[in-house]
């Protein structure tokens, strides 16, 4: 399986827009910030991101 090719969004979201968000408040990078490379996060979790950010969206294969 090959993996996606990552690019930059142009609008990041901020870690102060993701603390507070009660559907990320367990997401790996926010628990543990000095933690493993890459971090992961659930579908849960990936689903609210693209909501907040839907240019992520494009980056997933559906």
């Amino acid at each position: 399986m090959q993996r996606p090719v990552l690019t930059p969004v142009h609008h990041p979201l901020l870690r102060s827009e993701l603390v507070g968000h009660p559907g990320l408040a367990t997401m790996e990078v926010l628990r543990v910030p000095a933690g493993s490379n890459p971090s992961f996060v659930s579908r849960m979790q990936l689903q609210v991101l693209v909501e907040l950010c839907p240019e992520l969206g494009d980056a997933w294969p559906r």
